[in-house]
């Protein structure tokens, strides 16, 4: 157990909204050397072992926003009704009323480079040694978040959190297998078990061991990444299959995807796929329902005119943003690891495994 040092968490990172509820979001993109904005660290992880060891365990108190990749807006806060299931809210509380033990939760607001501003409390932004160091706003009209450091607004920003151990560390999401079929997917701390919505503590049936994930990305239009899912010995599970509330891992869950590693050759795919992840996702059974079968095919064929047209196989996986996601580099651990190998020749493409 490491000892606290310096100012305790609770000091400068307070509860969002009312009585105590902090911004929720399941996870995080990783963050890069930051140098955008004031405050920015170049690590998640950095941050959290540097400023957050041994911080108070007053930011326990989490809100669930149900299925989202980035937290929603914090509420205004205002006079409300009493709520006895809300800690100090100025109403009667149950005194023989036991809280639920949870993993306490850390937000944070990020750049469009998922690089870390600070963290967020109501409208006020700290960097992470607590100063305070800017406004955050939400537009209800427009869905904008703003984000104002030092006065100059910071554009694109999201809002996520990580749940974090009682040193600080950040908690990584596992996959709960029992008897090698993927049930469910939470939290394990010394032995015990949480959810994976709002960390709270969990039963899990006899036998269940809690398996390594990696976190699979996918980009919108506008080429942003943002989080699909989960991947487990190869196999993808999309959030909705991840973030089960009253999760009770009684069912095998059934994989959205698999991962393929693709292994490029020439010099004019590995120019297509420049800046783009070769550790991609492909939908379930995709050998049969997007290759018909085939573990080896042209990349052309002739028309029957005498013109060379690509294949309809080579059509599939040729382009870098065909896939349903990635698992960004820095997430692999040092291989791919994936079920299938896509490999490229001259003229052809051969496929290997499943592994």
């Amino acid at each position: 157990m490491r000892g606290q040092r310096g100012q305790s968490m609770a000091e400068y990172l307070v509860a969002l909204g009312i009585g105590g509820s902090i911004i929720a979001a399941l996870t995080l993109t990783p963050c890069t050397v930051a140098g955008s904005a004031s405050g920015c660290v170049p690590t998640l992880i950095d941050a959290l072992h540097n400023n957050y060891e041994g911080y108070s365990a007053a930011v326990a108190d989490v809100q669930d926003y149900g299925d989202v990749e980035v937290a929603a807006p914090p509420e205004d806060e205002g006079e409300v009704e009493d709520d006895d299931s809300i800690p100090g809210d100025g109403g009667k509380d149950d005194p023989n009323k036991v809280p639920t033990e949870a993993l306490n939760k850390v937000s944070y607001v990020y750049d469009d480079q998922g690089n870390v501003i600070g963290t967020v409390s109501g409208n006020t932004i700290y960097d992470l040694s607590g100063k305070e160091v800017g406004e955050y706003s939400f537009d209800p009209e427009t869905g904008k978040q703003i984000v104002k450091i030092d006065g100059k607004e910071v554009t694109g920003v999201s809002i996520g959190s990580v749940f974090v151990d009682q040193d600080g560390n950040e908690v990584a999401l596992k996959a709960i297998v029992i008897g090698g079929q993927v049930r469910g997917f939470g939290y394990e701390v010394d032995g015990k078990f949480y959810d994976p919505l709002k960390g709270e503590l969990t039963k899990v049936p006899d036998g269940a061991q809690a398996v390594a994930t990696r976190q699979v990305m996918v980009k919108d239009a506008s080429g942003n990444a943002n989080l699909f899912g989960y991947e487990v010995d190869g196999y993808i599970y999309s959030l909705s299959k991840v973030q089960v509330s009253g999760e009770t891992y009684a069912t095998q869950k059934v994989a959205d995807g698999e991962l393929v590693e693709m292994l490029l050759s020439q010099a004019a795919t590995i120019a297509s796929w420049d800046g783009y992840s070769r550790c991609i996702v492909r939908a379930l059974d995709w050998v049969n329902s997007e290759l018909n079968g085939q573990y080896n095919f042209t990349k052309t064929e002739d028309d029957g005119s005498g013109n060379q047209v690509t294949t309809t196989q080579n059509a599939v996986v040729e382009s870098p943003t065909n896939n349903l996601g990635y698992i960004d580099s820095a997430d692999m651990g040092g291989s791919c690891g994936g079920r299938w190998l896509l490999t490229e020749g001259a003229s052809d493409w051969t496929l290997s495994g499943p592994y």
